[in-house]
């Protein structure tokens, strides 16, 4: 309930985010500084869907066209 009415809530919540590398660039941040402040919002998001149940959510974070980035921010992505 919000506000005394309740909410209808999906069952699937599907996310594909993206400018974090456009968001940090602009800040005069690496690239990879713009990923961890993105992961660190969607772990917030995360947070919230559990806090109203949503069942079921899909990020999409990550296609094999940025695997041809520059190693450094690959490994920083990757944590590897």
């Amino acid at each position: 309930m919000c506000g005394g009415k309740m909410l209808n809530v999906p069952k699937h919540l599907a996310l594909i985010p993206d400018g974090n590398r456009r968001w940090a660039l602009r800040r005069n941040l690496h690239s990879w500084e713009g990923h961890k402040f993105g992961a660190e919002k969607i772990e917030a998001l995360l947070n919230w869907c559990l806090e109203l149940k949503i069942p079921q959510v899909s990020v999409y974070v990550l296609s094999t066209e940025n695997l041809n980035r520059p190693e450094i921010e690959v490994h920083e992505i990757l944590g590897s």
